[in-house]
Parts: structure tokens; sequence; C-alpha cells
């Protein structure tokens, strides 16, 4: 008896967590700034992609004015979830515009997909990490993304040099 009582309290937890995930994606995809700094605890950490592009934990005001401007810059957003496959294994992800926002790639070293990995207590979201690999996301690094495009125009006939310029036009 004890042991169904642990069961539907756990889930009973996990909805409360994904009732706070989908108000999280509801405040983004509205852009609704009030909403989303309404589910951020006041002592979260929070990671965002500093002016040159490194990754950094901020409290909520910081994370609130980098989304804010992010938002800014995006006409429309799609909305995907996955699940982490490397650091918190399981946990659910979100991707925005197929993990291409709101994190910007470095250079061709990075992986070329970003999600949101939401972590809530008691009702607010008290962590954002970013997570790069996911189980169904094919999340390759963005050197192998133009290698894969150059190969493309080569096997067509075309030269190297030809390739490169093309998959860069791309």
């Amino acid at each position: 008896m004890r042991l169904q009582y642990m069961m539907i309290k756990t889930c009973k937890k996990q909805e409360a967590t994904k009732a706070t995930k989908d108000l999280f994606v509801d405040a983004i995809v509205a852009k609704d700034i009030n909403q989303l700094k309404s589910l951020l605890s006041e002592d979260g950490l929070f990671e965002i992609q500093t002016p040159r592009l490194n990754t950094l934990g901020v409290n909520k005001k910081r994370f609130v004015s980098w989304i804010k401007k992010r938002l800014k810059e995006v006409a429309e957003l799609t909305i995907t979830f996955d699940q982490c496959l490397h650091c918190s294994i399981g946990a659910e992800v979100l991707l925005l515009n197929d993990g291409t926002f709101p994190r910007q790639i470095k250079d061709s070293s990075e992986r070329s997909k970003t999600g949101l990995m939401l972590v809530s207590k008691d009702g607010s979201i008290n962590k954002i990490r970013f997570c790069y690999v996911m189980v169904k996301t094919d999340n390759k690094y963005v050197f192998e993304v133009e290698i894969e495009r150059i190969k493309k125009y080569i096997n067509q006939g075309h030269s190297y040099w030809e390739a490169q310029r093309l998959a860069d036009m791309e």
C-alpha cells in the first residue's frame, strides 16, 4: 500500500513539472516576458550566452534580459521536445526552432543544435541549462554538417573548391 502512495505522489510531482514547462513554452511562444518572469525562481541559475558567445550561468534578471533580446530577433518559433542523453539522462529537453534558438553557434567545433533543460522546484523554474546530446535529435558538430554539404557537391561531380563555394551559398 505504501508503494502505491509513493507512485501517486511521484506522478503528481511530474504533472506539476509538466505544467510549469508548458507555461514556460507558452510564455516563450507568446513572447510574454511578464509570464516568463513569474515562472522563474528568484534564486535560480540560468544559462545564457555572452556577447562573445560563451555560456554563462546568471540570475533571473540577467536571463530575462537576454531571452527578451533574443526573442526580438526571431519572427517565428517552433517547439519540439526530446530527452537528454548525457548529463541528465532522460530529462525532457525543449528545442526551439529545431535547436537553433536561442543559443548561437560560436564556431565549427560546437554542436549544431542546443536544447533547453528546465529544472523546477515548488512550481518555479530554478535552473535552465543548455543541452547538446539528445535521444532523437541528430546533433552533429558544425564541421561535420559542413563536410556533408561539401561531399554532396563533390559526389555530383564538382571540384572540392566548387563544392565548398556551393555549400557556403546554402
